[in-house]
């Protein structure tokens, strides 16, 4: 079965490592789609690496993904997204997306993310245990 990884440009850039890892295993059914709109969304839309001219599908490449290519569209992403699904991999697709308007995060602050865990508990105890 295929198995389809959706990331980040952020994410990808905090972990070049698993491109590597990827570049060494060479899963034959994965295909890696790498959703880069050349910004930390996480952090407040600093512009990222690849706003700065980092190439991720070259360092795919560089890593020993031969199937690595950079998308500007949506027809292009089918039409690569058809092909991979259809091919032995690993497949790794930088689809070069818009900036969308900023949307808060869920608070991280240690209280809060420790109320979120404990109320998980109380709202699922079947599952606890």
């Amino acid at each position: 079965e295929k198995v389809i990884s959706l990331d980040g440009d952020g994410s990808i850039l905090m972990n070049l490592g698993t491109i590597a890892t990827i570049g060494r295993e060479a899963p034959a059914n994965l295909i890696v789609i790498v959703w880069d709109n050349e910004q930390w969304a996480q952090t407040g839309h600093q512009k990222s690496h690849t706003a700065f001219g980092t190439d991720l599908e070259m360092v795919a490449k560089s890593n020993g993904i031969e199937k690595s290519f950079t998308v500007a569209d949506e027809e292009e992403l089918d039409s690569i997204l058809l092909q991979a699904l259809n091919e032995d991999g690993p497949w790794f697709i930088v689809a070069k997306i818009e900036d969308e308007p900023y949307l808060p995060v869920a608070p991280v602050e240690p209280e809060h993310t420790l109320h979120r865990f404990r109320q998980t508990f109380v709202d699922t105890p079947d599952r606890v245990g």
